[in-house]
């Protein structure tokens, strides 16, 4: 496999694990913050993603602190004296700020998120799901994805990790950067869906980040390594590679026995 170092400079790196997360936890390492706050999906996110949760904590050697958005407006609202207004981006179009929890602020998130769901559970959708219950109202009234993009662009999110299934493999797919990890979570979307053959830069959130100056910006600043824990197929990694290419376009991929 190809070193991380021989990608050109200014590549967003990814990594996709095949097999045993406990036995890949050494491959996420570079993408740990000093100071995580881990975001997980609503239950039931499901096994795996819990086992992703897990094998994070054993990589820290510690537990990590969790946040899930808080379930109900009303809860909400009583916390009002502990959110706080960020800017967005310059570019949004929705929202001029986001109303986030207090305790988020000052701490890097690391997002897990489970593949094949709805876009509530893609990075985006995660993200944007933290932001005060009037933004998130107003969210499904617009029933905007780029909308959501712009909150989500908001959090500083600085790690995340993508868990499902390709074929009869278990995969993680990590990134530090919210753009490569929403084209991720589009891109490895099981085969066979009724949208699989929509590329994923067309999708609206992924031009909202990408107008939002955020990489990477076009598919050869995205580099993909594939990497196993010694018990996956050759035939799982190709095929990931190959729809990869496909749905990202002409992106940097090497696999286990390139």
């Amino acid at each position: 496999m190809r070193s991380t170092a021989s990608h050109e400079l200014g590549q967003v790196l990814a990594t996709i694990t095949i097999g045993r997360p406990d036995l890949l936890a050494d491959r996420w390492l570079r993408y740990l913050p000093s100071n995580p706050t881990l975001i997980l999906p609503p239950p039931p996110a499901g096994e795996f993603v819990a086992r992703v949760a897990a094998t994070l904590d054993i990589s820290r050697g510690a537990r990590l602190p969790r946040f899930r958005p808080a379930s109900g407006f009303s809860a909400a609202l009583s916390l009002s004296s502990r959110w706080a207004a960020i800017p967005t981006a310059p570019g949004s179009e929705r929202f001029a700020e986001a109303v986030l929890p207090g305790s988020l602020i000052g701490s890097q998130v690391m997002v897990v998120c489970p593949l094949g769901g709805g876009f509530a559970h893609s990075p985006c959708g995660m993200l944007a799901s933290l932001a005060h219950p009037r933004q998130r109202i107003a969210l499904r009234a617009a029933r905007d994805p780029a909308a959501a993009a712009e909150l989500a662009g908001a959090v500083d999110g600085a790690a995340f990790f993508l868990a499902g299934s390709w074929g009869d493999s278990d995969i993680v797919a990590s990134t530090t950067t919210l753009l490569a990890a929403q084209l991720l979570w589009r891109a490895l979307q099981p085969v066979g869906k009724p949208d699989d053959q929509s590329g994923a830069w067309e999708e609206p959130e992924v031009q909202r980040l990408t107008r939002l100056d955020l990489s990477p910006r076009v598919p050869e600043e995205l580099a993909i390594d594939i990497v196993d824990a010694g018990d996956s197929r050759l035939s799982a990694s190709r095929s990931l590679a190959r729809v990869l290419r496909e749905r990202l376009g002409p992106v940097a991929v090497t696999t286990p026995r390139d």
